[in-house]
């Protein structure tokens, strides 16, 4: 019952255990002769968020942007405080997920302008409901230290701080997510550190896009020390990924002169031993790869290539990948989103529906996320009309982090 003009606030709520979907509501009101309905529709799902470092080096303003993601529409709305302000541009992120909270974790620089003199690990925790930042931790590092990359255990158990002459791991507390140092790995890896589900194993690749090192670790389960396995060389560093289920390792290599192309190396793991085994993929070879995303089923993965806006090989590389080995096989359509420098790519970690794509904007514009519908069956894409817009041109990390806290 509602007094003449006032308001009533009607509150719906969920159960845990919904099904994920789109709930059509239908209000009614009613009074003596008049009787009248609206309607609307209520999304269900796990909440999920996607957050990247915006900023360039000399080029503030620096900060972390969030955006919540509907997983059954996939419309982007920036969470409550974002973007977060940085004192420095990041050089690399991290996400972790864990039973009573999730956090981001945002490596940077300490010195002015930009200027990698020392360095500061700053952890937040993400607020569940909102998916706004809380700043929690600060570690600072000597300038000696040299510490350049971000990795999360598949676990979330671990977070490795690499880069230098030490490769420090941290113990990352479920429920608060203080850090504390649990070992010091004397190999010092130079390079981006990829840790393949379930954890057994790190791998490293440094060098350059015609020449590289790989570095092969076992990782103790107690305190998360690396222990040198092996090292080999091969044609070409770049960035290294590995898939959710830890079949392989995608190794996105750029050109090695102006006149070429980069390449996908896809490598088969042993998951017994580590050993790696080139697949020699036919997976077509975006020009400049910098990233890729796979579904949280991993069935299909995406490469982001930016070459330049409305250069013919820019764009979004998909492919199906194969349950034993994780080689990519092209998609009908690749691919897609032709023309558009596409940087740093994330799929909506909840129900997998959804690619958002860090696009390069119109020259003089800021950079944009825009929505594609994944085809469930087949991994193609078609672009949903959905985007956002960043608050700076100018993005550091080519790394999207997607993640659905335990709420």
């Amino acid at each position: 019952t509602i007094n003449p003009g006032n308001n009533q606030t009607i509150t719906l709520t969920a159960a845990a255990n919904t099904p994920a979907g789109r709930q059509n509501i239908v209000v009614q009101g009613s009074g003596g002769t008049l009787d009248q309905t609206t309607d609307f529709s209520l999304s269900v799902a796990a909440p999920s968020y996607a957050y990247l470092a915006t900023g360039y080096t000399n080029q503030p303003p620096y900060g972390v942007v969030g955006f919540a993601v509907d997983a059954n529409t996939g419309a982007l709305a920036q969470v409550p405080g974002s973007p977060v302000s940085l004192p420095n541009v990041a050089i690399d992120l991290a996400v972790a997920s864990e039973s009573a909270g999730a956090f981001v974790f945002v490596l940077m620089p300490s010195g002015t302008g930009g200027q990698m003199q020392t360095f500061t690990l700053q952890s937040y925790s993400i607020n569940a409901a909102t998916g706004a930042l809380t700043a929690l931790q600060t570690i600072n590092y000597p300038l000696s230290g040299g510490q350049s990359y971000l990795a999360v255990s598949p676990s979330q158990e671990f977070l490795y701080v690499a880069g230098g002459t030490c490769t420090i791991a941290y113990t990352i507390d479920p429920a608060s997510g203080n850090l504390t140092q649990s070992s010091c790995s004397p190999q010092g890896v130079n390079a981006a550190l990829v840790i393949p589900a379930p954890g057994n194993f790190a791998y490293a690749v440094s060098g350059t896009n015609l020449f590289s090192t790989w570095s092969v670790y076992s990782v103790d389960q107690n305190n998360g020390t690396l222990t040198l396995l092996q090292s080999f060389h091969s044609n070409g560093a770049g960035f290294l990924f590995t898939d959710p289920q830890g079949r392989a390792l995608y190794q996105l290599t750029g050109p090695p002169d102006i006149n070429s192309c980069g390449s996908v190396v896809i490598w088969q793991i042993n998951p017994a031993s580590g050993a790696l085994t080139n697949l020699n993929a036919s997976f077509t070879a975006p020009c400049e790869p910098f990233d890729i995303a796979f579904n949280p089923a991993d069935t299909f993965g995406y490469v982001s290539s930016g070459v330049g806006e409305n250069h013919p090989q820019s764009g979004i590389y998909a492919g199906t990948a194969d349950p034993t080995t994780g080689n990519l096989t092209a998609i009908t359509g690749s691919p897609f989103a032709s023309g558009s420098s596409a940087n740093a790519g994330a799929v909506e970690p909840s129900q997998g529906k959804f690619l958002m794509e860090e696009i390069q904007g119109p020259a003089g514009s800021n950079n944009e996320i825009l929505v594609y519908a994944i085809n469930s069956g087949t991994g193609a894409l078609s672009q949903s009309g959905l985007q956002a817009t960043l608050p700076s041109s100018h993005v550091y990390v080519f790394k999207m982090l997607a993640v659905s806290p335990n709420p």
